[in-house]
């Protein structure tokens, strides 16, 4: 199963786009994991009413505001899914992403392989983002496809849960906001990844 993680923070007015991707989704072998960093608005109320739908799993859980870093830390301890994909409140996912997830994750049982890496397509245009990858499936990791292949743009990446929570990110007092790159970084030292030229994920710009 896959855990599809969102941190959400004052975002009511734009999480039901996502919803409604994931209620769409071919496979349903996931779960929908979101965490309200201390919102404001009415996050609570509309994410009740997803959960009354009863469309699809959902979990949520409320902590003050820390940074979605401390959201990722918190979100990663409370995973059911042996994958974890974290998709922001504002973004969605193509019909098939879960499937496609699935498809892949088939191949990627080696210790030292530790997720998979998609692409993300534009919200408005469906252009995919940044430039391609060297193949359409090739083992690399973060760091090698930035600097030897130049792959540039943001991507999906979907993590082995298992993994990613060797790695937790840094809460330090006062400070609200770690760049996920470090710990992507951090992995790449490790662990390769599964990346696979397909956009699967779509974000708002």
């Amino acid at each position: 199963m896959i855990t599809i993680f969102t941190p959400v923070y004052n975002r009511a007015y734009i999480i039901s786009a996502l919803y409604q991707s994931l209620c769409k989704q071919t496979s349903m072998a996931f779960e929908w994991l979101v965490i309200d960093d201390g919102s404001t608005d009415n996050i609570k109320t509309v994410i009740q009413q997803f959960i009354d739908e009863a469309k699809i799993d959902i979990r949520f859980f409320s902590q003050p505001n820390g940074g979605k870093h401390r959201a990722i830390n918190r979100g990663v301890s409370l995973a059911r899914g042996s994958l974890f994909f974290i998709v922001d409140s504002d973004d969605y996912l193509e019909n098939f992403a879960v499937e496609r997830i699935i498809l892949y994750a088939a191949s990627i049982n080696e210790d030292y392989i530790g997720g998979l890496c998609f692409r993300k397509k534009y919200y408005n245009t469906g252009k995919i983002v940044g430039t391609p990858f060297p193949k359409q499936t090739i083992l690399s990791d973060s760091l090698m496809m930035s600097y030897k292949y130049t792959a540039t743009g943001d991507k999906a990446e979907v993590f082995k849960t298992e993994v990613l929570s060797k790695y937790p990110f840094p809460e330090i007092d006062g400070e609200n906001f770690v760049p996920e790159a470090l710990i992507w970084n951090r992995l790449s030292l490790k662990y390769k990844l599964l990346f696979i030229d397909e956009g699967i994920y779509y974000l708002n710009t």
